[in-house]
Formats: C-alpha cells, sequence, structure tokens
C-alpha cells in the first residue's frame, strides 16, 4: 500500500543508520503510516537532517491542526518545541487530534 505522501517503506534513502524513533499516529492519522506498520505505529530510521518531531511529520506529511496534540515520551509539546528539540535515538513521538465533539480523532 502506497501512502498519501508516495511512501511505500519506513525506512527511505538517506537514513542514518543507528539512529531511530517510534512513531505513533492515531484515528485516522494512521492512514499516513507506512505499509507493515502494527498497531498505529512505526519503528522510523530518521534521515540526517531530520532532527526534529516537526521533520518527522513533514516527512510522512501528516496534517497539523489547531486540535493536534504531539508528545514526545509522554510529554505534550507547543508549537515552538516542535519545530525546536531535537529528537534523540529511542524517542517515542505520538500525534492525535482532538475534534470539536470533545474527543481524539483524526
Amino acid at each position: 500500500m502506497r501512502l498519501p505522501n508516495g511512501n511505500d517503506e519506513a525506512r527511505e534513502p538517506g537514513a542514518e543508520a543507528g539512529r531511530s524513533v517510534t512513531l505513533k499516529l492515531f484515528a485516522s492519522l494512521g492512514r499516513y503510516l507506512p505499509a507493515g506498520s502494527v498497531d498505529s505505529s512505526v519503528q522510523v530510521a530518521l534521515a540526517a537532517e531530520e532532527n526534529t518531531a516537526l521533520d518527522l511529520l513533514r516527512r510522512f506529511q501528516v496534517p497539523l491542526t489547531t486540535g493536534s496534540v504531539v508528545m514526545v515520551n509522554g510529554s505534550r509539546l507547543n508549537s515552538e518545541q516542535r519545530a525546536g528539540e531535537a529528537l534523540r535515538d529511542g524517542d517515542v513521538v505520538a500525534i492525535m487530534n482532538w475534534t470539536e465533539e470533545g474527543g481524539f480523532g483524526g
């Protein structure tokens, strides 16, 4: 299955060996995960130029809305942190969207 962004694998050319994170996308955001993802998550090797949560979300073309909740290792990131805090090997990046109905959705 091909992703909306044209990717069909978690590891892309230019991925830096040894540096990886777990990407978790919940509800309808799961459609942006590559084929072979299990339980809404996938282990992703980071490319050399991918340093932040925002870099990772751009790679998979995950849309962020005003209701998006982005977490790294269980801590919620604000928009400045998404673009500025460096990811470390082994981090868990999770994204969900808060809906107008008051719950999490896609």
